[in-house]
């Protein structure tokens, strides 16, 4: 993996850096293991992908919107016709998250957490070298403190967690990027 990841280093002109977990540490953990690596660019926010998310991801316009609010934390979210099926994101006319609600049984949302975040460095502050879910404890407590926002996007393909699902993206993604390119 790390040799494919060296090639894409190259051809992308970017850092591509790697830590390894002896034990699972849940959706915040692996932030605390990687903390040396992060605060080797303490001044710049860094990404966090969810590997299970296939979608057109909106970079640059993340970046962009992240460094005008200047909060620790920026999550992608999107639409979806069914929210009583996942997590929602609730927030302010001014994309502050207000707070979440796990598979809500009456309306209170339609805008789900895509996986994909960007962070300041002072995330890492909140999070010790443990088991521990971002959705669950870090999240909460920076949406609390109004050090979360969120940003919308329509890119999100399919949150649905099976291999003829993600096959599916990826093959409409792939050939969608050569279609762009003509």
């Amino acid at each position: 993996m790390e040799t494919e990841l060296k090639k894409h280093e190259e051809r992308l002109g970017i850092k591509i850096s790697l830590s390894y977990e002896d034990e699972p540490l849940g959706t915040a953990g692996p932030l605390a293991l990687a903390r040396e690596i992060l605060m080797e660019n303490p001044e710049k926010p860094f990404f966090v992908l969810n590997a299970d998310v296939v979608c057109a991801y909106p970079f640059k316009n993340m970046i962009a919107f992240h460094n005008k609010h200047g909060c620790e934390g920026t999550i992608c979210v999107t639409k979806v016709e069914e929210p009583s099926r996942y997590g929602v994101v609730v927030y302010s006319d001014d994309g502050k998250i207000e707070k979440f609600v796990e598979k809500p049984s009456s309306f209170v949302s339609n805008k789900i957490n895509s996986g994909l975040y960007l962070f300041n460095i002072t995330i890492l502050e909140r999070i010790e070298l443990k088991p521990t879910s971002i959705e669950k404890k870090i999240f909460p407590a920076m949406s609390k403190e109004g050090e979360l926002l969120c940003y919308g996007t329509a890119w999100l393909l399919d949150g649905r967690r099976s291999a003829e699902r993600f096959c599916y993206w990826g093959r409409t993604l792939f050939g969608s990027h050569f279609k762009n390119k003509t």
